[in-house]
């Protein structure tokens, strides 16, 4: 079962692998998958519907993710 902080939201239509950790006040929108092991830190927020996040990744405070062309096109 995920580790979800009491005072992260999560919508009951996201998809957490069994290890993911999700920091206080994150947000995690509906259709979102996050991946095995991966930490979501405080106050992200993953809110596109059917945003993927790989297994492994660590969204920290302050850290930006580049995206390309044809997933701007795409949002």
């Amino acid at each position: 079962m995920p580790a979800i902080h009491p005072t992260a939201v999560v919508d009951s239509k996201a998809d957490l692998a069994r290890d993911v950790s999700v920091g206080p006040y994150a947000v995690i929108g509906p259709r979102v998958r996050v991946g095995a092991g991966t930490t979501i830190g405080p106050h992200a927020v993953l809110g596109q519907d059917g945003r993927q996040i790989a297994d492994g990744q660590d969204l920290v405070p302050g850290r930006v993710r580049r995206v390309d062309a044809q997933e701007v096109a795409e949002a």
